[in-house]
């Protein structure tokens, strides 16, 4: 069985209170040896995070950055948002 490297749960700048970007992420997940790298932003009902608008163009987000696979999600009590971040890259033909 081949193990794959991976964290599934981290926040960029956008979440409102880490300090990195997204490209940053990626680096760092790569220097580290990292296969897969879960980006998991807090939703709009969570105070001085991303607004309901970079979730709906989260699907123009690039899936790979510095040899790591990146998985977009959210963590949010809404679930209608998480069904339209769904719908958005099922529609786009990206994946999560």
């Amino acid at each position: 069985m081949r193990k794959v490297l991976l964290d599934a749960h981290t926040h960029t700048v956008a979440s409102g209170h880490a300090y990195s970007s997204l490209q940053e992420m990626a680096k760092a997940a790569a220097d580290m040896g990292l296969e897969v790298l879960g980006i998991t932003e807090h939703g709009p009902s969570v105070p001085g995070t991303c607004p309901t608008l970079y979730f709906k163009n989260i699907f123009v987000v690039p899936r790979q950055m510095y040899g790591i696979r990146l998985l977009m999600g959210c963590v949010t009590k809404e679930p209608s948002l998480c069904y339209t971040i769904a719908c958005s890259m099922l529609s786009s033909g990206k994946s999560c």
